[in-house]
């Protein structure tokens, strides 16, 4: 249950924290894998401005295994319901992985930005992301713009293989507004609008730095032109807090389907595989 203060701060902002949302215990399956999240067959990578390749393993369809299950538990979809005073679906869940001294970020956006391209008519979406590593300035964390949620959407330009925020409308914002590190220990959350302009900067530790993103609609916002036909509005199976702690899940991320888009325009961006980048 999120409190008065969290539904002040996240109009107010655009964001706010959760400490300890989840527990060490219940996140060690994905801590244990982190290191490998890398090598994994599904994992695809997104070019920034500069042309580093930022790292990722993206799912819409919600199976029983861990990262099927987590989107589900009734502590994260209590989130948006309670924000949007609606009933949502699960729009898509990624693991965002940074390896030790990688040089890529992620450019100022909205998600936003590319989901209105699916036909979401109003930006009734927004984001979880849960720390399965410490998440510090020098790891690239993410960072918000804080406030920038009220602009509205922005327009969204091409920048390496993914469309990012307008730079003049970015670089304005950036005179006005602070900037906000999103620092996290593993098992805190963040919960953020998807008009919130976000980024990251590069990994300049010798750690890997992971983080899962679960993102939620409205019911009824229903894409009408969506890219990924996971986007299609369906009702939540909601589940037990306790059925990560309990091991009532069948694989780490052997039964949802895994997004393979390498080569392909989805969500505002490019996929590569990792033989096709510089």
């Amino acid at each position: 249950m999120i409190s008065r203060e969290n539904l002040k701060e996240y109009d107010k902002n655009g964001y706010f924290f959760i400490k300890g949302l989840f527990s060490i215990e219940e996140l060690q399956p994905l801590i244990n894998e982190s290191e490998t999240f890398s090598s994994h067959p599904s994992k695809f990578s997104v070019k920034d401005a500069k042309g580093n390749p930022a790292h990722l393993i993206s799912w819409t369809h919600l199976a029983n295994d861990f990262i099927g299950v987590l989107p589900r538990l009734k502590k994260m979809v209590s989130i948006p319901e309670q924000i949007l005073d609606k009933e949502v679906s699960h729009w898509h869940s990624k693991i965002s992985f940074k390896n030790p001294g990688s040089k890529s970020g992620w450019d100022w956006h909205q998600d936003y930005g590319h989901w209105y391209r699916e036909g979401c008519l109003n930006p009734d979406m927004l984001s979880i992301g849960i720390a399965i590593s410490p998440m510090t300035e020098e790891n690239g964390s993410l960072k918000f713009i804080k406030s920038s949620h009220k602009f509205g959407r922005i327009d969204h330009m091409a920048t390496g293989s993914s469309n990012s925020a307008d730079p003049e409308y970015v670089a304005e914002a950036l005179k006005k507004y602070e900037v906000q590190p999103c620092l996290l220990d593993p098992g805190d959350a963040v919960v953020f609008h998807c008009n919130l302009l976000h980024g990251s900067g590069p990994n300049l530790t010798n750690k890997h730095r992971s983080l899962i993103m679960c993102s939620y609609n409205a019911f009824d916002n229903d894409p009408w032109k969506p890219i990924d036909p996971g986007h299609h509005s369906q009702e939540i199976q909601t589940l037990p807090d306790d059925k990560l702690i309990k091991g009532e899940w069948v694989s780490l991320m052997g039964e949802s389907k895994l997004l393979n888009l390498d080569g392909a325009y989805v969500f505002g961006y490019d996929y590569e595989s990792e033989s096709n980048l510089i």
